[in-house]
Formats: structure tokens, sequence, C-alpha cells
């Protein structure tokens, strides 16, 4: 079940066994726990390294299930409905791609430190924003009276009518 929560979902599972005996008999508990106690402690602090942050909108509003993809790495990740993300990472520098239906794809330089996790906020715009070209008609110069001149978005074909 690990590995099919860590690649399909995201998640990470671990068991750990204190004991060599599957049921410990229940007076060793205490003392099974004082024993590890402190690596335990140690061990669910490390969910808080690597990056985490919010995927939002021009606008302020959350992007929910905005795919992001640390450069590099095989398994992505996607954020919740408040547009919300994490990712344990060791320290380092690294590169975020973060893609979102109707925003424009996204990539981000951070850098994870060993003292405290990285806040990594971004901000997605629209991709009716993109850079708006010009849209130009060829007609014969017996039809021209004035050019025919519109605006259109990157994805647009110029129309060039027969002669």
């Amino acid at each position: 079940m690990q590995d099919f929560n860590y690649v399909w979902y995201g998640c990470m599972e671990v068991t750990l066994e204190l004991s060599c005996c599957k049921y410990p008999p229940s007076s060793e508990l205490p003392k099974l726990w004082e024993e590890n106690r402190l690596s335990l402690v140690k061990f669910l602090a490390e969910a808080h390294r690597g990056v985490h942050g919010f995927v939002m909108d021009e606008h302020g509003n959350p992007i929910e299930k905005a795919s992001l993809k640390v450069k590099g790495r095989d398994v992505g990740f996607q954020t919740t409905k408040y547009g919300e993300f994490w990712r344990i990472l060791l320290p380092g520098v690294y590169k975020l791609e973060i893609y979102g239906d109707g925003y424009i794809p996204k990539e981000m330089d951070f850098m994870v430190v060993e003292q405290h996790p990285t806040l990594l906020n971004v901000t997605m715009h629209t991709s009716k924003d993109k850079i708006v070209q010009t849209d130009v008609s060829i007609l014969p110069s017996s039809a021209v009276t004035e050019p025919t001149i519109g605006n259109t978005t990157m994805d647009s074909k110029v129309h060039f009518p027969d002669t």
C-alpha cells in the first residue's frame, strides 16, 4: 500500500515497528514509548522539511487541482481545493513547474534550507492575458478601402483570401 499511495496520491506512508514482538505485552508499552519518543517526534518533524505554499489566481482565489512537479523528479502532485501544496525535500536548489487549466504555465526556482520549511506562494495568470498580436487580412488592392486590423490571441490564424 505504501508504494501505491506515494505513486498515485503523493502520500508518504510509513510503518514503524518498535519491538521484535508483533504484539508486545501492554506492560512494556510505557518503556517502548520512553525509549523511542524523541526519535518519533523528530521523525514527525521531518514532514515539515521542504516546500509548501498556495497557488492562487491574479485575484487571490485558490486554484484547485493545479499540477505541480519538481523538475527532474518523476512524481508530480496537485493542489488541494484551497490551492495549498507541500513537498518533502532535502536542502538544495530546485525548480517547480506549475500548470493549471486555463492558466499560463509557470516555472519558479526556489531553495530549501535545513532550518525551516520554504514558503513559496504562486500567482497564476489566465491564458486570456497572453500577449496580443495583430491579425492582418490581405485583400486584393481593388477591394481595400482601409486596412483590416483586429486583435487576436497567439493561437489565431491569419486569413489569406484567394485573389
